[in-house]
């Protein structure tokens, strides 16, 4: 999921089955693409072991990772418990 700041929700997808680099890199790219390229973007991600190897997808875009244990910093786990 990438939510913006002021465009709201940017790009979801969902994966069935196991989730590996290719398959984040390919999200990070369509995340990307949803949003203006002219502005700096900054993708935000946890250390789940499929975001290990993560790469930029495009200029003016920083990619930062979570610290190790932050729920509370991560808008993914705070969407899971407004599900369930």
């Amino acid at each position: 999921m990438a939510v913006s700041p002021t465009a709201g929700l940017a790009h979801y997808t969902a994966q069935v089955g196991e989730m590996n680099a290719q398959l984040f890199n390919d999200f990070l790219g369509q995340a990307r693409r949803q949003l203006n390229p002219d502005e700096l973007i900054y993708l935000i991600y946890d250390g789940a072991p499929a975001h290990r190897y993560a790469v930029n997808p495009a200029a003016n875009t920083e990619l930062k990772i979570l610290p190790a244990y932050s729920p509370f910093l991560n808008i993914v786990e705070h969407s899971k418990r407004l599900v369930r």
